[in-house]
């Protein structure tokens, strides 16, 4: 079994006429809140945004996952680093990092 720690970055969007950055919120893991114990050879993220302007759509979206939490916030993952993804979506992105 992993610990994971995992924080979603990056979650832009153009929205017509400007670049509206909008952060991760629900945060889930296996569609659970707080995973523990996961025995899960690739999970499985997703997210919702905190966007407030209206047609805000996802572009691109950067995961970090590391073994300590402060590193992760920071922009940094120990453990994988999924770099940028040009895509909209937001639920079941798997892990593609080590085992």
């Amino acid at each position: 079994m992993r610990h994971f720690r995992s924080v979603l970055l990056c979650c832009s969007a153009l929205c017509p006429g400007f670049m509206a950055v909008a952060s991760p919120v629900h945060l889930r893991t296996e569609h659970r809140p707080n995973p523990m114990g996961l025995d899960v050879a690739s999970p499985r993220f997703a997210w919702q945004n905190d966007a407030t302007s209206p047609n805000w759509i996802q572009q691109a979206y950067e995961i970090h996952v590391g073994t300590k939490e402060q590193t992760v916030r920071d922009g940094k993952g120990d453990v994988w680093e999924s770099g940028r993804v040009a895509s909209a979506d937001s639920v079941d992105i798997a892990y593609r990092g080590p085992e």
